[in-house]
């Protein structure tokens, strides 16, 4: 006895159809979701979230506030950041030739006000490099901190 290929699609069909309908019933309970992505992928997408975080302390705003960013962000990047999700930050900056992009305010707070500058410290060293230039590491703390020029 031979199946006839109409015959044989037709039965295909009704097992697709059946398939899709058993699965839109499981993703309809409540309670009950298929994932999107595999679970594995999940795990695997959440741990380099976690891994690629910060922490920030700016004077007058933060106290280790955690901040996520991305593979070669730098310091600026990511407070360019905070400025767009927190109206606060009122970040500025200004553009020195040879010396790149440098912050110039913080928090409504300028630099050359009572002869004090917004400096940076990660990991409580101050680097030798502007904060458009510091690319960030994973568990960095850093610190701005308005103060005199320690020249």
């Amino acid at each position: 006895m031979t199946i006839k290929p109409k015959y044989l699609l037709v039965a295909v069909g009704i097992i697709i159809a059946l398939f899709a309908a058993i699965f839109g019933i499981y993703v309809s309970m409540p309670g009950t979701s298929a994932p999107l992505v595999a679970p594995a992928i999940q795990e695997t997408m959440q741990d380099t979230q976690q891994e690629n975080e910060v922490s920030f302390i700016i004077d007058g705003l933060y106290q280790g506030k955690q901040v996520s960013f991305l593979e070669n962000e730098t310091i600026l990047d990511v407070m360019k950041t905070l400025n767009i999700q927190d109206p606060q930050v009122q970040l500025s900056t200004k553009e020195y030739a040879g010396l790149g992009t440098l912050i110039d305010g913080i928090n409504g707070v300028t630099n050359g006000t009572d002869g004090k500058y917004w400096q940076y410290k990660v990991n409580g060293v101050m680097p030798q490099i502007g904060a458009d230039a510091y690319i960030l590491n994973k568990g960095d703390q850093i610190e701005w901190f308005f103060a005199g020029s320690e020249l």
